[in-house]
């Protein structure tokens, strides 16, 4: 089953950076791409980042990135 929802890009501040759209390919897999940019499509700077996965306003998953450029 494809969980629709939002996967969120926040800065360990926390400061939202970037909000991203759930794709689906296939018929069980679904993946976000993260270009390193924020809302305003302005690239952020090297840091530790979360990826928060929610659906329906409830957090289903989360996972801390590092961003090095």
């Amino acid at each position: 089953e494809f969980i629709e929802g939002w996967n969120n890009i926040i800065e360990d501040a926390p400061r939202p950076s970037t909000e991203l759209r759930m794709t689906q390919a296939g018929s069980k897999r679904y993946f976000v791409i993260w270009n390193g940019t924020d809302n305003s499509n302005q690239s952020v700077s090297s840091g530790i980042y979360y990826s928060v996965l929610q659906q329906n306003g409830k957090t289903i998953a989360s996972k801390k990135m590092m961003l090095m450029k």
